[in-house]
C-alpha cells in the first residue's frame, strides 16, 4: 500500500481467456515512460491468478466490482484513486462498466475491441 502513496494508479485489464500477465510487457513499458504511475494487473474471475470461481453472479457488473475490490485491496482506498483504465475486448467491458461505478471516473479510458458493448451515455467519434 506504501507504494502506491504518491503514484498515479493505473487499472489493466485483459481480454477473455487472458490474464494479468499478458500485460506484463507492456506494463513494464508503461512505467518505465511514465514512473508516477503504478500499475494494478488484474485478473477476472476464474482467469490467471483469481480464486476459484464460487460466484453465483458472473456479469461484467460483478467483474467491475472486484476491480474496485482489488484496488481497494492493493492501494487500501477505492474511489478517486485511479486515473488510468487500459481493457482489451472483455476487459474494455469491465473497464467500462468500472468506471461508470466510480463516483469519480478516471480520467483516461484505453479500451481496444471492445464486441458488441455500447453502454449508455456512449459518444462515437468519427
Amino acid at each position: 500500500k506504501a507504494e502506491f502513496a504518491s503514484a498515479r494508479v493505473g487499472v489493466i485489464l485483459h481480454g477473455i481467456m487472458g490474464s494479468g500477465r499478458n500485460w506484463m510487457t507492456p506494463a513494464k513499458k508503461l512505467a518505465e515512460e511514465h514512473p508516477y504511475f503504478k500499475f494494478l494487473l488484474v485478473d477476472h474471475r476464474g482467469h490467471g491468478d483469481s480464486s476459484a470461481c464460487t460466484h453465483t453472479e458472473d456479469t461484467i457488473e460483478a467483474c467491475a466490482a472486484d476491480v474496485g475490490a482489488t484496488v481497494r485491496e492493493a492501494v487500501g482506498s477505492g474511489e478517486g484513486v485511479v486515473s488510468t483504465v487500459i481493457g482489451h475486448s472483455f476487459g474494455g467491458k469491465v473497464a467500462l462498466a468500472f468506471a461508470l461505478q466510480q463516483r469519480e471516473t478516471p480520467f483516461t479510458w484505453l479500451v481496444d475491441s471492445v464486441p458488441g458493448c455500447k453502454p449508455e451515455g456512449t459518444v462515437e467519434n468519427g
